[in-house]
């Protein structure tokens, strides 16, 4: 690649492992250019690094994960492909992209927990290359169902972030024989199950009836109590034993943050 962006007359700068993570980030700029043309001006490109603990259900496709357990289910080897296609698209044509300023080409890891963000935008190597007067730092997320090469933007919020709410049930432990001598939780936690299925669902009836018009989706969605209540994961007592009654369960949930009046709203229970 270094001899490919020698010959485009490109420089290309590589920063590995940013913040101590497996982020990385290509830099983009006129080879052999004056001090004029190396504008304070950074246009920085986003894609994300981390797979899914998941199983790998499209083994068949060229793209199917190698590693066992883990899959790109959101999308994100995509969104490195188009990045990749940037890297190639420049290289074979600086003059066009690079006239306004220097190109950051970002692959940030751990985007599904928030903490990649966190660590790159505190990487001073990051910051030297990606900051400028001008600078700005794009991303996109594929949307499946939209007809291809049509993009969706809008000013503000376009879709709202997560926080995770761990729910733990407290009874108490009994013989498997003598379950009457402990304290189940399983009534509290089919109550709250349904509860939550109940809220999910009036949020999926909400997006069905609303028009595909912003302005309306918009009104439909903040008339929610929440914006999501996606359950994760549920587990109750410890490890699988017929012996033991359970005394305890755990249910996690996913629920939306959206932004409101320049404020986080959150989802208390």
């Amino acid at each position: 690649m270094e001899k490919a962006a020698g010959q485009t007359g490109v420089h290309v700068e590589y920063l590995e492992r940013l913040a101590e993570t497996a982020g990385f980030a290509v830099v983009l700029k006129p080879s052999g250019g004056s001090p004029e043309q190396d504008k304070d001006i950074a246009t920085t490109l986003r894609c994300e690094l981390d797979a899914l603990p998941l199983k790998e259900t499209a083994a068949w496709r060229p793209y199917a994960s190698k590693n066992e357990g883990v899959a790109h289910k959101c999308g994100h080897d995509g969104h490195m492909a188009i990045l990749l296609l940037v890297f190639r698209r420049v290289l074979l044509a600086p003059d066009a992209f690079l006239k306004a300023g220097r190109i950051v080409l970002l692959f940030q890891p751990a985007e599904e927990t928030g903490d990649g963000a966190v660590a790159i935008v505190r990487d001073d190597r990051f910051l030297r290359v990606a900051r400028g007067d001008d600078a700005v730092a794009l991303a996109l997320h594929n949307v499946p169902g939209m007809p291809e090469g049509m993009a969706r933007v809008r000013t503000g919020t376009l879709s709202c972030a997560s926080r995770g709410i761990e729910i733990s049930i407290e009874g108490a432990h009994a013989h498997a024989a003598y379950p009457d001598t402990g304290i189940s939780p399983l009534p509290a936690l089919q109550e709250l199950l349904l509860q939550l299925q109940a809220m999910q669902a009036r949020h999926t009836a909400l997006r069905a009836a609303a028009s595909d018009e912003p302005a309306a989706k918009r009104a439909a969605l903040s008339a929610a109590p929440f914006p999501t209540a996606t359950v994760t994961y549920v587990r109750v007592g410890g490890e699988p034993n017929f012996g033991i009654s359970p005394g305890e369960a755990v249910v996690q949930v996913s629920g939306g943050i959206r932004l409101q009046r320049g404020r986080r709203a959150f989802v208390v229970l």
